[in-house]
């Protein structure tokens, strides 16, 4: 199995985890869910990192700030696609109450805006998308991509100037 593919996976496989054991738990509109979920996003980085750095390990050599970004952000697509669809299926099926949860707290933070009634049932059409299952699906799949392609800016160079290698070195 490739390495992105692999990390990919881990970092879905730990965000669905969270996910379940949260909704399970009556976590996923409290402030607890919300600092879980934070958590859980630290722990993404930390497996993003380790995916880039296996991946230097695997040919210390020829690794270049170039080939640690291009697997970040390879990293990052495959966990976007995966939890995307994980997401849609969870907001669809499993829980669509966090949608009418999010519905809510977005119409009561437009109403302590005092908006006028038009722009308030305005606001309230643009949002329905974006509140809905395939909303949140399709800003998971960006964020996840453009958030990984970042951050990997900012791990690439540092996986590079790190040294050591996972093979053994011969002995001159």
């Amino acid at each position: 199995m490739k390495n992105f593919v692999k990390w990919g996976i881990y970092i879905v496989a730990l965000n669905v985890a969270v996910m379940l054991i949260g909704y399970f738990a009556g976590w996923t509109t409290t402030s607890l869910g919300r600092t879980v979920s934070w958590i859980a996003t630290a722990a993404s980085l930390v497996l993003l990192f380790m995916g880039i750095r296996e991946k230097k390990m695997t040919d210390t050599e020829d690794f270049t700030f170039g080939r640690g970004w291009v697997e970040g952000t390879l990293i990052s697509i495959v966990a976007a696609v995966i939890f995307a669809l994980f997401f849609f299926l969870f907001t669809t099926f499993i829980n669509p109450e966090m949608i009418d949860f999010a519905r809510e707290e977005a119409t009561k933070g437009m109403a302590a805006q005092n908006m006028p009634k038009e722009q308030l049932e305005q606001a309230k059409k643009f949002t329905e998308f974006f509140l809905s299952p395939t909303g949140f699906a399709i800003s998971t799949l960006f964020m996840y991509t453009l958030g990984g392609m970042f951050i990997s800016l900012i791990f690439s160079p540092i996986v590079k100037s790190m040294g050591g290698s996972s093979a053994p070195r011969e002995m001159a």
